[in-house]
């Protein structure tokens, strides 16, 4: 089951060739696959994310402390 739900926007765009140049995020599952579609993505990965996108401090508030 995966729950999703729209929290607020981010600051700036988090597109593939920022995660893929990003080094916390190399073996994120996104870039193995050619496909996108629903994947796992851990806690790390989802911090880096949110800083990319919104700036440091942001990732426990979006994704909750539950994971």
């Amino acid at each position: 089951r995966v729950d999703i739900r729209h929290v607020r926007a981010f600051r700036r765009e988090v597109t593939r060739a920022l995660v893929k140049n990003h080094p916390a995020l190399a073996g994120m599952m996104l870039l193995q696959r050619s496909r996108l579609s629903i994947q796992p993505v851990t806690r790390e990965e989802w911090d880096v994310i949110v800083d990319l996108g919104d700036g440091a401090g942001q990732a426990k508030h979006v994704l909750g402390e539950g994971r």
